[in-house]
Parts: C-alpha cells; structure tokens; sequence
C-alpha cells in the first residue's frame, strides 16, 4: 500500500510538480533579467563586480585563465599542465565562481528517454543504466544532465545526457591545484552550456563554491523579495479574511443573545399561560361549597345522603330516598348541574320500603365573559 503511494506520489511529483518548478525557476531568472536592465549603470557595474568569474579553458597541454564577467572576459595567464611548471600571474580575490571548461573532445553527449517515474530520482537512475547506455560504468565517468522536455501522455522524460572519465576531470584538477587553483564547476565547453548554470560534471563532494557567501546573499535577497511580494498580494485578502471572522464572531454574540431572549420570552409566555389557566379553571368551575348549597337545595326532606365525591367537575351521591328516579328529575331541573344518572342500580331497602342509589351529575362550568 506505502509502495504504491509512493509511486502514485513520484508520478504526479513528475508530471505536475517538476514542470511546474522550472517554469518557475525559468520565469524566476527572466524578471531577474529584465529588472537587471532597468538598474542604473553604477549599479549595474557594482553588481558585475561581484559576479566575477574565473574560467579554465584547456588549449592543448595548457590552461588558458580567464577572468571578468558574462561578456566581459580577459585572458590573465597561463599554466601549462606540467607540474614542475608553476604559474607566474597572481589571481584575483573578488571570484564568485571558478569554472573548468573541458574540450569537446573529452565530453560525451546522449539524447536519452526514460520513464517519467524515474525523474524522483533520476541521478541514481543514470547511475544503474550508465554501463548500458554509453561504454562506461557510473564509477568511471563523472556525470551531470539536462531535462529537455516531459510527456505526460507516453509517460517518458526526455533528457541529454553528459559524461566525462574520471581521470581526465582529476589531472586538471590535481595541475591545477598544484597552482592554488580549485574549480568549482566542471562543465563542456558547448552551446549547450553557455553560462556554466545548467551542467555541472564535478560531484556535489568536490565542488569548492568560493563564492557561496555570496551566493547565498542573493538567494537570501531573492527568497525575501518573493516573501514581500507574496505579503503583498496576501495581506488585502488577509484583511478581509480577519474583518469577516470580527464580523461572524459579533454576529455570533448577537445570535446567541437574541437566542437567550427568545428563550426567556418562551418561558414568561409559558409562566403566564399557567397563571391564566389557573385563574380561567377557578372562574369557570364553581366551588366545591358553591355545589354542597346548591345540592343540599335540590335533596328533599325525605332523601339523605350518607357519602358525597366531588371531582373534576363531578359529583357523586350516595343515600336512600323514596323515590331515586325523582331525584334525576330534580336534579335536572338545576341550572347548576347536567347530566344527571344513576352509576349503579337501584336497590330497595327492606326495613325502611326506600331505594338505595348511587348517582352522579356534572357541574355546569361558568362562562370568563
């Protein structure tokens, strides 16, 4: 599963990331350019003047020297490769870079086509096919490459590829040496490699960058006028981000404000609507004193009642009488009750010839009006 996130991650880091990058760093070198034109001439000279170079050409069996800038160089000595023979010339102080330019003659060049995978890590990748792809193995040659172009649609990655034996790179750089001279780039002498920036043969190890400091002066520049101009472009949207989370962050004080309020509204109208029931069930319901007078109104003198249940509006009688049904009638002609009916059937007393009922009759509710 980790081997084929891997390998899904190398793909798109190849076919998406890498490009990307370069038209980056293309674009990167092209403002710098531009922006260079446009700089005063004092400038331009005070900038040159740090961007010295030293270039090594071999001319047969010597090094022809060279220094200045891009466009601007001059021959300052020769050393020839004998190494009884010393150079006679002092060397300049002010050198950003020391560049050994190896004859044509002693570089080879191979258009190549690999898989687009392989571009994660392709330095290792031409290690593995070096004995397959020219006469030589990876631990005879040094070696460096160009990236030329990417298809995403067959997948490949075009590059050319260049070498060079081991031994040759190391006897110029041992006569050098010899003449307090160390090369930091070793490149071809080619139109492929006009500004010694795109090949660098020499191994990372045995590069000695005499103008590092330098080097990383202007990466340190580079790097905070690319933070500036991201601040730039970031900070209105910045702005606008903080005033609408202010904004949401009111809102939502206001929210949860307006929230406790309804809250508190629901809980007074629930508190009334108690209250008023309360007050609207005693108004509308007569009293239980209000029912005892009114019924002991209705019962003849010769009823008696031995048990009385009043609840929720009804009362129940229990007693004798001499005549259980006329006490329906009775009742019924009340304007304080309705519904009158016997709960359980009438039975007659033996001893005293009277008729036992046990009825019951609802409670007239009384109108708020």
């Amino acid at each position: 599963m980790t081997g084929s996130i891997n390998k899904t991650a190398q793909q798109l880091h190849a076919s998406y990331l890498a490009p990307v990058t370069r038209q980056l760093v293309w674009g990167w070198r092209w403002w710098l350019t531009q922006l260079k034109e446009l700089l005063p001439d004092n400038v331009r000279r005070v900038i040159a003047a740090n961007n010295q170079r030293l270039i090594l050409e071999t001319d047969g069996n010597e090094f022809l020297i060279q220094h200045g800038s891009a466009g601007q160089m001059q021959e300052i000595g020769r050393i020839q490769r004998s190494a009884d023979d010393a150079k006679t010339f002092p060397l300049p102080t002010n050198v950003r870079q020391t560049i050994l330019h190896l004859a044509v003659d002693n570089v080879l060049s191979r258009a190549l086509t690999l898989p687009l995978a392989a571009g994660e890590n392709l330095r290792e990748v031409l290690s593995f096919e070096m004995d397959r792809q020219t006469p030589f193995s990876a631990d005879q040659v040094y070696y460096d490459f160009v990236v030329t172009g990417r298809s995403t649609i067959s997948k490949t990655l075009s590059l050319q590829l260049y070498l060079t034996p081991r031994d040759i790179v190391d006897d110029s750089i041992g006569t050098l040496s010899a003449n307090g001279i160390q090369p930091d780039v070793v490149a071809p002498n080619t139109e492929d490699n006009p500004d010694s920036h795109a090949i660098n043969l020499l191994p990372a190890g045995k590069r000695h960058n005499q103008g590092v400091k330098l080097h990383r002066l202007n990466l340190s520049l580079a790097v905070l006028a690319l933070f500036l101009f991201i601040t730039v472009l970031a900070l209105p949207v910045l702005q606008k981000t903080w005033t609408i989370r202010w904004l949401e962050a009111q809102i939502g004080e206001a929210t949860i404000a307006a929230q406790a309020s309804i809250e508190l509204r629901k809980d007074v109208e629930k508190l009334t609507a108690g209250s008023n029931y309360l007050v609207e069930k005693k108004l509308s319901e007569p009293t239980v004193m209000q029912l005892l007078d009114e019924m002991t109104l209705i019962i003849p003198d010769d009823a008696w009642v031995n048990r009385i249940d009043i609840s929720d509006g009804e009362i129940q009688l229990h007693g004798q009488s001499d005549s259980a049904a006329g006490l329906i009638v009775l009742i019924e002609e009340s304007a304080a009750f309705h519904n009158a009916r016997f709960r359980s059937p009438v039975t007659q007393v033996a001893r005293t010839n009277k008729e036992r009922f046990n009825l019951s009759a609802d409670a007239v509710r009384r109108s708020n009006q």
